[in-house]
């Protein structure tokens, strides 16, 4: 099979990743659970990216609901925001990108769900924006792939700040390493009854 970007491609794979940025809301929680038990009805098997930073801000612990996702046989991996200070929701939130917060960000999430007994290995940027210090600081906490770019169809901007747009799979080699970066595929907002197109890596909100 013919390699590319250093990546041996394998064409029957199909991986589905749920955004749950809000496990904390009863409501948001519910459409997860159905989707992890008609996955694992089905013996299949999704990545959930988890923001653990947005229920600790509201004084709720998602322990129990993380670890009873990856009890059905689902990964838990990392989603971050890189909010300046403690405010997660609009409009009160801002992005700050720079290297000390991102880097503050990062391990704190990383920390937190690990202490859950969920240590993530897949991480995905909020509203998609990253930068070098990003990856570097992904490799130092031993992350194996990122989510965060978006697949380039030639219908989406090749180039925006602070977001990358890709065509396949890429190794992005940075001073200290290398990591997968995955691009999302489609969206869909009603991840609950199984409909839409995904392939890898596609990304399902269910908040």
């Amino acid at each position: 099979m013919a390699m590319h970007n250093g990546i041996t491609p394998d064409r029957t794979a199909v991986v589905l990743a749920v955004h749950a940025e809000r496990l904390h809301d009863d409501r948001v929680w519910n459409r997860v659970r159905r989707i992890a038990g008609w996955m694992q009805r089905r013996g299949l098997s999704a990545t959930f990216f988890t923001y653990p930073f947005r229920a600790q801000m509201v004084g709720r612990a998602i322990g129990d609901r993380v670890q009873e996702i990856a009890a059905s046989g689902h990964e838990i991996a990392q989603h971050t925001h890189f909010y300046a200070g403690a405010a997660t929701e609009k409009p009160l939130c801002r992005d700050d990108l720079g290297e000390n917060n991102v880097v503050s960000c990062l391990r704190r999430d990383s920390a937190s769900l690990s202490q859950m007994g969920c240590r993530p290995r897949g991480f995905t940027a909020g509203a998609w924006r990253v930068n070098e210090g990003m990856y570097r600081e992904l490799i130092e906490l031993g992350f194996s792939y990122d989510c965060s770019s978006r697949l380039y169809t030639g219908q989406t901007p090749a180039a925006e700040l602070n977001r990358i747009w890709l065509r396949e799979p890429k190794l992005r080699q940075v001073r200290n390493g290398r990591v997968l970066c995955l691009p999302s595929t489609c969206s869909s907002d009603n991840g609950s009854n199984g409909h839409g197109r995904f392939g890898p890596k596609d990304r399902c909100r269910t908040s």
